[in-house]
């Protein structure tokens, strides 16, 4: 896979696009399709019909859509159309009135310090 250097355009998953598999994106991707399997990106901007059944993890986030699965943001911002089932961990949270989460919310370091841990053993 080549690597570019600089800006890059975001990767688009529009409303008829179904992965099932992993999606790793260096940058930003948006999301309006499905995706059952884990997501690992830059930035996540999910639309009010994206959805993903899986972990998703991401520097930054913005969630109108469904997740089903573990949600590990830095910054993340959970609009009022968002469904969410799955443990948060974050270090900044932003819910707007009507989100529907159902798990749990811990900080994002809970997470990092747990992953670090049998590494330095």
């Amino acid at each position: 896979m080549a690597s570019v250097n600089g800006p890059s355009t975001p990767s688009i998953l529009s409303a008829d696009v179904t992965i099932e598999g992993n999606v790793t994106v260096n940058g930003e991707l948006q999301l309006d399709g499905t995706i059952k399997g884990d997501v690992v990106c830059g930035e996540l901007v999910m639309g009010e019909h994206g959805s993903v059944t899986g972990t998703v993890t991401a520097d930054s986030a913005t969630i109108r859509g469904n997740i089903k699965g573990e949600v590990k943001v830095r910054v993340l911002r959970v609009e009022k159309s968002a469904v969410i089932n799955g443990d948060l961990y974050q270090e900044s949270l932003s819910v707007e009135a009507g989100a529907k989460l159902t798990g749990r919310i811990a900080d994002l370091s809970t997470v990092t310090r747990a992953a670090a841990k049998p590494a330095a053993e």
